[in-house]
């Protein structure tokens, strides 16, 4: 897709003509171009209206970039710049979810794991916070955006309820284990410990 710039933009910043294209946004002046990547837009560039005309909004790591541009709106226009959005950040929120999903069912939220579980979603939530699910987006996609925006909100209360499950279902999975890997079946205590403490969890992993 290819932009003519508004005279605004042509006056005050130099810019010739926006080009969209696989890699991003290409912004073209007379001294040259820059490239804003779509790995490094937070969300999907928008097109909005005001009364001086078009506007094209690009959210980037740090700041919002905005670039008057000579269009008359068209759906199509706004939905191939999703659409570029989403091929480029789709199957890195899906594989990390998907990596954090299968960790969680085996490995006890610890603090110190919390901690670094919380920066990853953090991570993801800046690129899928303000992103809304449309009716026809992939259902492994939806799923992996409703997790991001879940586990973003959690507070305390949210996390014990967490732990809490992952310790019961786990006393539950390795019920005959903890039976009888002593002469004794181990107590109630034992069992929870060698579920919520690092160094114990290497018994259940061996037990498989």
């Amino acid at each position: 897709m290819h932009f003519p710039a508004h005279f605004i933009s042509k006056v005050f910043h130099g810019v010739r003509a926006i080009d969209v294209c696989p890699q991003g946004i290409r912004i073209l002046k007379a001294g040259g171009e820059k490239l804003i990547a779509w790995e490094q837009q937070h969300q999907p560039p928008v097109i909005s209206l005001d009364w001086l005309g078009a506007r094209l909004v690009c959210h980037e790591q740090d700041r919002v970039l905005t670039i008057r541009i000579k269009y008359h709106p068209a759906p199509q226009m706004q939905a191939q710049l999703e659409t570029f959005w989403l091929n480029t950040h789709k199957a890195r929120l899906i594989s990390s979810v998907t990596a954090l999903e299968q960790l969680l069912q085996h490995r006890y939220l610890s603090v110190r794991y919390w901690a670094t579980t919380r920066s990853v979603i953090t991570e993801l939530a800046k690129y899928w916070s303000g992103w809304q699910s449309e009716p026809d987006m992939d259902e492994d996609l939806v799923q992996a955006q409703y997790t991001v925006t879940e586990m973003h909100c959690w507070h305390d209360e949210d996390l014990a309820q967490f732990r809490e499950a992952f310790i019961q279902a786990q006393l539950r999975r390795y019920e005959g284990f903890f039976d009888t890997v002593c002469e004794h079946p181990l107590t109630h205590s034992q069992r929870r410990a060698c579920v919520v403490q690092d160094e114990r969890q290497l018994l259940l992993a061996g037990a498989g």
